[in-house]
């Protein structure tokens, strides 16, 4: 319980922090430490062993943590809420969650269907993609920023107030969906292991 609700509430605030510090690339590479410190603390709190299989994951998440704030974006993009609504909406944004959903239906039938091995790596892929599209969350909080702007310009709030754009519920909805969902097939996928 404790967990589940680190997991999903706490951990989200604390990206969200973290976003002014960071970038979303570097912010979400390290979300990746949880999967990590849950694989190292397991034998002690849940007597759990750990396997070699389970050691060579906490390698490879190091290491792609590792990668991603060395080589990661070092720069952040200030988009307006209107700009990324715009970003959002465009022909090539499309075109991407055409594929994004194409994959993770055919990642989903994929986990459901495929033998034990090769079922957890299915899981472990469709975990992944979900965890890594949570980015509309920046989104979001560009469209919260609109309390900054002077009233009579054309990125101020709309009728004056951040929690009167939609828009911004939207982009949290999914965010929430894509991090839960992401944990949800995770632990599906680790049940099995």
């Amino acid at each position: 319980v404790i967990g589940t609700i680190s997991s999903i509430i706490i951990d989200p605030i604390l990206n969200i922090s973290a976003l002014r510090f960071s970038t979303y690339a570097i912010v979400s590479a390290c979300s990746a430490f949880a999967v990590f410190w849950n694989i190292i603390l397991a034998p002690c709190i849940l007597r759990e062993r750990i396997t070699r299989m389970r050691l060579i994951a906490c390698g490879l998440i190091m290491l792609g943590t590792v990668w991603v704030g060395v080589f990661g974006p070092d720069h952040k993009s200030n988009y307006s809420g209107e700009q990324w609504l715009a970003l959002l909406g465009s022909a090539h944004a499309v075109i991407y969650y055409v594929f994004l959903f194409a994959w993770i239906g055919f990642a989903y039938w994929r986990w459901r269907r495929a033998p034990s091995f090769e079922g957890r790596a299915w899981g472990s892929m469709l975990g992944g993609t979900l965890g890594g599209n949570t980015f509309p969350i920046e989104g979001a909080l560009a469209i919260f920023s609109c309390q900054d702007n002077p009233p009579d310009s054309p990125a101020a709030c709309y009728m004056g107030s951040p929690w009167l754009e939609w828009q911004r519920y939207l982009l949290g909805l999914l965010t929430l969906v894509a991090a839960g969902g992401s944990l949800l097939v995770l632990a599906m996928t680790l049940e099995h292991a």
